[in-house]
């Protein structure tokens, strides 16, 4: 207790303080997550073929396409509870949560049958390049990761309502604990299943975050936060609209991320095959612990900005940006050193399987640079709402994402090298347009688009 007292005197504001025990939290948590993810790819690869084992990645990747039927409803309810909860509108807390519940399980419903009527018509083990020996798997084995990736978009809503909380380390925690429970899960089937062993681990990792999401709502609204529970007299359609209005910008920011995100594994297995994807995704995973550790550090600060400035702290918000800045250089040196390490790195993690040519590794290494620091701007804009610039940004870049790539990968003939290369060009003008927006809005001069 006293170490507590201490360690808040050391900062100026309740804000700040929120925000180191949020990230100290979450470091842990998240050390353990990515840890776990790590282990998953040789317990994975072993378990499965290289072939396969792309198969199941391009699978999961593209049912993660489903994440934009919830319209932009997660963001929007965030950014809305945030604001209700800084100016203590409580009732009205009740009545965003409820109409966000009511609204994305309509979209879940209608996505669900709609799947289930034209699973009948589509062959999905054509579409992921496998053999016809493999296609009863195959189809089963998505139709059930669709079903449950469908009943985890209603249960994430929880996730938005602890950000909005200002509770990011929870959310981590969650996420550790399924982590946790994938792995133990994962180890039970690789040592117990012989037969349809990619059904089974598209069973383990579909099921299992829905039963600990089930689990943590629960909890959540049946303890200390029994005044937020849904409840149906609380629906207001009305203000199911407000949210959606902001969530519509987000909408389809979210169609484009995925785009420029989801669809990579997809066009390689279209454009060479399946073992490629592995090959992709062993450099992507490999430096996405950059992008791990970033995500520690600057999820706490969108609901964060967002009440700094409905309170109008423009000084804390010039401050959090010029501490963002420059941890993203110490990221940039983690980078540089991380791609020199790269050959010795994936020998001793995948051995002699999977062998990831250095371009693909310095393209990866480049990605994930822009990518964070873009994030430093990102969330200051989507904190407080005005993302119209992105918006029309993140359009563009989702219009010329798939001609780049395969410019890049079969014109120039860069293979997989060349997919992660479109992607980068493609995001370029995002950390460019963000930083001015941010410096016109921060020094009050911002007008017309960029306030919207």
């Amino acid at each position: 207790m006293t170490f507590n007292l201490k360690f808040k005197k050391n900062f100026t504001d309740a804000r700040s303080y929120r925000q180191i025990i949020n990230i100290i939290i979450s470091a842990v948590a998240k050390t353990g997550a990515i840890i776990c993810s790590f282990l998953f790819v040789p317990l994975c690869l072993n378990f499965l073929d290289v072939k396969s084992y792309g198969i199941w990645l391009t699978m999961t990747s593209v049912v993660s396409w489903i994440s934009f039927l919830d319209g932009g409803l997660g963001n929007g309810l965030k950014n809305k509870l945030s604001e209700a909860i800084a100016h203590n509108k409580m009732e009205h807390c009740k009545k965003l949560i409820t109409s966000a519940y009511a609204g994305i399980f309509f979209i879940v419903l209608i996505s669900t049958l709609s799947f289930l009527i034209s699973a009948h018509f589509v062959n999905y083990a054509r579409i992921f390049k496998a053999s016809e020996e493999t296609s009863g798997e195959i189809n089963a084995a998505f139709l059930v990761v669709f079903i449950f990736f469908c009943v985890k978009l209603l249960l994430d809503l929880l996730n938005s309502i602890l950000l909005a909380l200002q509770k990011v380390w929870l959310v981590n925690i969650i996420g550790l604990f399924t982590n946790l429970l994938l792995l133990a899960g994962v180890y039970f089937i690789t040592k117990n299943v012989h037969d349809n062993k990619l059904y089974y681990l598209s069973l383990c990792f579909s099921v299992l975050p829905v039963i600990v999401l089930i689990i943590c709502t629960f909890i959540f609204f049946a303890t200390k936060n029994k005044d937020l529970a849904p409840h149906y007299r609380y629906y207001d359609y009305n203000i199911l609209k407000e949210i959606l209005s902001l969530g519509a910008k987000f909408f389809v920011i979210q169609i484009a991320v995925i785009i420029i995100f989801s669809t990579d594994n997809l066009i390689i297995t279209q454009l060479f095959n399946p073992s490629e994807v592995t090959v992709y995704n062993i450099a992507f995973k490999y430096f996405s612990i950059f992008t791990f550790g970033w995500s520690i550090i600057i999820a706490p600060y969108w609901v964060a900005f967002n009440e700094a400035y409905v309170k109008n702290d423009f000084d804390w918000i010039r401050k959090t940006v010029r501490l963002l800045l420059k941890l993203w250089i110490l990221l940039l040196v983690g980078v540089l050193l991380f791609l020199f390490m790269s050959k010795y790195a994936y020998a001793f993690w995948v051995g002699p399987k999977v062998r990831v040519p250095f371009l693909l590794s310095i393209l990866m290494g480049v990605f994930v640079l822009i990518s964070t620091f873009s994030n430093i701007f990102v969330y200051f804009i989507n904190g407080i709402g005005k993302v119209k610039i992105q918006f029309i940004a993140s359009l563009i870049a989702g219009l010329i994402n798939l001609p780049l790539t395969y410019f890049f990968a079969i014109v120039v003939n860069m293979g997989v090298s060349g997919i992660i290369m479109g992607t980068c060009l493609s995001l370029i003008a995002g950390p460019l347009l963000g930083y001015i927006q941010y410096k016109l809005i921060i020094t009050k001069t911002a007008k017309g688009i960029w306030l919207k």
